[in-house]
């Protein structure tokens, strides 16, 4: 009797060691300052639970996370992968006030790591929201594995443990690892990074893992990376990669990438997720570990809608408090309020990696504003504006209302500050160039996307052009048209024989890419901003569009005031006190033409080096095979 007593506590005592763990994992990614739920902001009402049209809202965030830790008894984690601010007018008081990650903390998350956009201020700026946040309340644990911080601003926060390379969290009876990395296109996109801070997100993924399996002896391995996974489809992307050169890491929380995953991708045995952007998703994982394996249980891609959540009130406060401290401290020196409407709009205006009537939209408001800066000062109206797709943060939703809002319109181009004075966004430039060079600067749309991504799509205002996707890489388009208000669309010479200078607009972000792209392109792609004159500008700095040339010093002319003042030319038909956008942009205006064709005139017409190198290539080789058959 009391030998079969002694194996039942055995057997009893062997099953509760070795019984699964479980553990519930909440996580998002690229908040970028969203915390209304858009768009259009003026239709987001957290207070109800209805479908209002919107996603997104960290008020409603915050109940998923409640809702969720309430079910599982404190048993949760919850993770960002980053790019926590950058994106709406909230950022622009982040270094006074860091209500992003204040609020990251009051909805309950445990960790984040850095992503690219954290560091759009510099260290020193992402240093001022920290302290600005620590200041009024506590924030997550911040993990950044591959970013040196030794002789920067954020030393100071890693010498305190503020910022940590990996922590470990016990919870559910486990002992859980946590590091984070910023991958190697978020950095390449990011010019005002400094490379030389980052390390190789594979070799430190490694130093990473071996630290903690080994030493740190954890059970869960899980890295934030804020590096991105695309075409989920048929994967691709950094972490992608990490997965497969890393053995180890349980679970890739993915950022960088705005993509909704909606199933778990299982690699190498690692879990990879990614919930999109602008907290208008999060995924919900539940995991058991079991002798040291991670296994899947469930998952779940939430909407972040009204017809899923009703808002935490205790959030939404700190959200009212953020919206008056943008008007104290930003807006008002501006001469506008939060939700002023500029104008209004029976349509949406919609962003697509290709030619888009947001797209036209844009464009030409970058025309319109940097002639009307740069006009009297020059004499030359601007030829071409040109801007990214990438770059183009938000769609123009008409809503319930029809009212374009301060809120919404600065949302569509958010990014940065000034190069040299410190009001929100980056400024505009204009410089000039020859028919070829313009040229070139198609062929980033035409070219690259094909073999860099789609995030080198372009948009164009002035011009239309047309390209084949079957004549030899860096040398597609064949044709350009430039639009004269006077006399519509003409050919432009793109021979080199063409002295012409061309005006050309576009962003300070955008034009920052200009030489990298040529030095990637080993010269191919080359392209040498000029003065009125002819003369190579010493910098893109010098070509910042002044938008108060009477005035002493520079007034930068904004890329999101570009917008709020091309709307607020449009007619006001209805005498209410907003302008219309026009009908026309409704649809996109096809300036940019795409084919396939083999047609000789469509395959060599305006050729340039890169076919006629190729071509002199192919036809030495026939020969040679001719003479080797002969």
């Amino acid at each position: 009797m009391k030998k079969t007593f002694m194996l039942l506590i055995f057997i009893i005592s062997s099953t509760v060691c070795f019984a699964s763990q479980n553990l519930t994992i909440i996580h998002t990614n690229d908040l970028h300052s969203h915390l209304l739920g858009g768009s259009p902001n003026l239709d987001y009402n957290p207070a109800v639970q209805e479908d209002d049209g919107t996603l997104g809202g960290v008020a409603r965030l915050a109940s998923l996370i409640n809702k969720t830790r309430a079910e599982k008894n404190d048993d949760l984690l919850v993770l960002s992968a980053g790019d926590n601010i950058m994106g709406t007018l909230f950022h622009t008081v982040s270094r006074n006030e860091g209500f992003e990650y204040r609020l990251l903390k009051a909805m309950g998350y445990d960790a984040t790591t850095i992503g690219n956009h954290e560091l759009e201020y510099g260290t020193k700026g992402l240093a001022q929201v920290l302290k600005a946040a620590l200041k009024h309340d506590e924030i997550p644990a911040i993990v950044s594995s591959n970013i040196d911080f030794s002789g920067n601003e954020l030393e100071e926060f890693y010498d305190k443990g503020q910022i940590k390379r990996y922590i470990i969290i016990n919870r559910a009876g486990l002992k859980i690892g946590i590091f984070g990395l910023l991958g190697t296109t978020a950095v390449s996109v990011s010019p005002f990074i400094n490379p030389d801070m980052i390390k190789d997100p594979i070799a430190t993924a490694k130093e990473m893992v071996g630290l903690l399996r080994k030493k740190e002896m954890v059970d869960v391995v899980i890295c934030l990376s804020h590096s991105g996974v695309l075409y989920p489809e048929t994967p691709k992307g950094e972490d992608i990669h990490l997965a497969d050169k890393v053995k180890g890491i349980d679970i890739i929380i993915s950022g960088h990438i705005h993509k909704v995953i909606e199933k778990p991708i299982f690699r190498n045995g690692t879990i990879i997720v990614q919930a999109g952007c602008n907290g208008t998703h999060a995924g919900v994982m539940e995991i058991s570990v079991d002798k040291g394996h991670v296994n899947l249980e469930n998952y779940k891609m939430w909407e972040i809608s009204g017809k899923n959540f009703i808002g935490d009130t205790s959030i939404e406060k700190i959200v009212d408090d953020a919206i008056s401290a943008v008007d104290k401290q930003t807006l008002n020196r501006e001469g506008y309020t939060f939700f002023e409407a500029l104008g209004k709009s029976g349509f949406d205006l919609n962003n697509e990696l290709q030619e888009t009537n947001i797209g036209d939209f844009v464009t030409d408001a970058f025309r319109y504003s940097i002639d009307k800066a740069d006009f009297k000062n020059s004499g030359r109206k601007t030829d071409i504006a040109i801007h990214a797709s990438v770059i183009i943060r938000d769609n123009i939703k008409a809503g319930k209302t029809g009212k374009i809002t301060v809120t919404d319109l600065f949302n569509v181009f958010p990014l940065g500050n000034g190069i040299t004075d410190d009001r929100p966004g980056y400024p505009m430039v204009s410089f000039y160039c020859y028919g070829h060079e313009i040229k070139k600067l198609l062929e980033i749309h035409a070219s690259l996307t094909s073999i860099a991504g789609p995030q080198f799509s372009l948009q164009v205002s002035g011009v239309r052009f047309w390209y084949n996707l079957n004549r030899m890489i860096f040398d597609r388009v064949y044709k350009i048209e430039t639009d004269s208000d006077a006399t519509g669309y003409k050919t432009l010479d793109i021979s080199s024989g063409n002295k012409t200078l061309y005006k050309i607009g576009m962003n300070y972000l955008l034009a920052e890419f200009i030489p990298l792209i040529g030095k990637q392109t080993r010269g191919i792609l080359k392209i040498t901003p000029k003065d009125i004159n002819g003369n190579p500008l010493p910098g893109i700095k010098d070509a910042i569009v002044d938008k108060d040339a009477d005035n002493p010093g520079m007034q930068e002319l904004k890329g999101w005031e570009t917008l709020f003042e091309y709307v607020k030319s449009f007619n006001d038909s209805n005498h209410d006190g907003t302008s219309e956008i026009p009908d026309r942009y409704m649809q996109s205006q096809n300036r940019i033409i795409s084919d396939k064709s083999l047609n000789p005139s469509k395959m060599f017409k305006n050729s340039t080096a890169p076919t006629f190198v190729a071509s002199g290539l192919g036809l030495s080789l026939i020969a040679l095979m001719l003479i080797l058959l002969l």
